[in-house]
């Protein structure tokens, strides 16, 4: 059964699917010179084993107050599986989550996360526990992204100037072999 909070939050992820779809693209997928001039390959994927990216938009007046966490739906009254429980069973692989301007015309601030580094550290036991209003009285996990090692952010970007999207060079870790070789070469259940 899907509640009126989960076809709102449905409907912003359909609303900016081709965005998020180009900024998932722009980072999954990579040129490579080299490739092209010895092996006339403009543009690589590292990996082609599947992997599955969960997808969290939120309102600019979140944004206003909480631009350094995120959640993650922790329970919900209806006792359906939480993003939370999928996510601990290894069924999703990244996180994409954003904020919207407060026009809702375009995200202005996200972050891929790494979610083999969220289910192996810590810090994902501990969160805040926010409950939402009527009519659906879900809880939240809430989590301070400076709390999770570095590994986990594997790109982070906010609106600047001439509302186009940059990069926090700060905050990019470059998604490497070796955070790719972890996710597919170990068992983490």
């Amino acid at each position: 059964m899907e509640t009126k909070s989960y076809k709102t939050n449905r409907s912003l992820e359909d609303k900016f699917q081709y965005e998020i779809k180009s900024i998932l693209g722009n980072y999954f997928i990579t040129k490579d010179i080299q490739a092209d001039l010895k092996e006339g390959a403009d543009f690589l994927i590292l990996k082609m084993t599947p992997f599955r990216i969960a997808c969290r938009l939120r309102r600019n007046k979140y944004y206003k107050f909480y631009p350094d966490e995120f959640t993650i739906r922790w329970k919900n009254p209806n006792g359906y599986k939480t993003e939370y429980a999928k996510i601990m069973e290894g069924l999703v692989d990244f996180l994409f989550y954003g904020f919207l301007d407060e026009e809702e015309t375009k995200i202005i601030n996200y972050f891929i996360g790494n979610l083999v580094v969220f289910r192996n550290t810590e810090v994902n036991k501990t969160p805040i526990i926010k409950t939402n209003g009527a009519p659906d009285y879900n809880e939240f996990a809430a989590y301070k992204i400076d709390r999770f090692p570095k590994t986990f952010i594997l790109e982070r970007a906010k609106a600047v100037t001439n509302n186009k999207i940059l990069p926090c060079p700060e905050q990019k870790i470059i998604w490497g072999n070796d955070l790719f070789d972890m996710k597919f070469n170990q068992n983490f259940h």
